[in-house]
């Protein structure tokens, strides 16, 4: 593997983990206020 194409593998590792942490922050929104 390249510098390049490492780079872009940390990078889409980063969007993957920011989505994911995203996605975790809103159903635990939804399930407090199903709890409510």
């Amino acid at each position: 593997m390249t510098i390049a194409e490492t780079q872009i593998n940390a990078i889409g590792w980063s969007i993957t983990i920011t989505i994911l942490q995203i996605i975790l922050k809103s159903l635990q929104l939804h399930i407090k206020n199903n709890s409510d």
